[in-house]
């Protein structure tokens, strides 16, 4: 017996379990393929992404007290599935979280596929089988949560072999005597292998009068994945915050992405000056 959380709702407070194990699909490289006239065999070239895998669990819908299949466990059933906002938790693409305690340490990206037919049992449980699409990659729980102290001055390692799009909080620092927050700026390298050469400067110049301190003005995000530089307010969620930043980048290679990455199996040096900065790695893999 198992348990599944979609999107922030576990199925076990809903009365429904997990049968046992699932199987486990694989993701694959994507390929681009080309015929060539007069060749024998398409030319493939790979690409830097992975398909979406299919991933269904076997489903046991357990009665209540009186209640019988038809009147209130197949709704639970759906409550738990579809009741929430799709949109509330959503990624950019409209995923939603989903974990299951078979793999405890690891978090996916999901929508709802298919559900099958529930076959009931004398009208007083039934079971059914649950289908989601989900994102090939795997993230690591411990990847997804911010570290208790600002990274000021130190290595970042990215525990996993696959590059990781990294989101940074940074904290800027509030001038009480000015009654503003002052212009912040961090520095991001890394230095393993072929990217030794990647070197973000990031710099922040906030709005010039803030009575108090407002964590909501105070705090930028800066997206790798989204390629996004925010404020979040309780008021209105999201707020573009791009037109105060802005990304300076060097390299001895090839120009590197906009936003800085975090390589696989490398370590990345952080460095700040008049702000804090938090780093949710995001590692992940497949």
């Amino acid at each position: 017996m198992g348990d599944i959380c979609f999107n922030g709702k576990w199925a076990s407070d809903y009365g429904i379990t997990v049968e046992k194990l699932p199987s486990r699909p694989m993701t694959k490289r994507q390929y681009t393929s080309t015929a060539v006239p007069g060749r024998t065999g398409n030319v493939l070239a790979p690409e830097s992404y992975f398909s979406n895998i299919s991933q269904p669990y076997e489903v046991w819908i357990k009665p209540r007290f009186s209640e019988t299949m038809t009147d209130g466990a197949a709704n639970r059933l759906a409550e738990w599935l579809y009741a929430s906002d799709p949109f509330d938790g959503a990624d950019a693409d409209g995923y939603l979280w989903i974990e299951d305690t078979y793999s405890p340490t690891v978090m996916r990206r999901a929508i709802i596929s298919s559900v099958s037919e529930i076959q009931t049992a004398w009208n007083k449980a039934g079971r059914c089988t649950i289908t989601f699409e989900e994102k090939p990659q795997k993230y690591s729980k411990s990847g997804l949560e911010w570290p208790s102290t600002p990274q000021q001055q130190e290595y970042i390692d990215n525990p996993s072999k696959f590059p990781a799009k990294p989101l940074f909080r940074v904290e800027l620092y509030y001038d009480a005597d000015a009654q503003a927050y002052e212009a912040g700026e961090f520095y991001f390298q890394n230095f393993n292998h072929g990217h030794a050469g990647d070197l973000h400067f990031v710099c922040f110049d906030p709005p010039t009068q803030v009575e108090t301190p407002d964590p909501e003005i105070g705090n930028i995000y800066v997206d790798s994945e989204t390629m996004e530089i925010y404020r979040v307010y309780s008021s209105t969620g999201k707020v573009n915050a791009a037109s105060e930043c802005y990304i300076e980048e060097t390299t001895t290679l090839a120009l590197p992405p906009n936003f800085p990455m975090l390589y696989g199996g490398e370590s990345s040096w952080i460095a700040s000056t008049d702000c804090d900065v938090y780093v949710m790695r995001r590692d992940w893999t497949l």
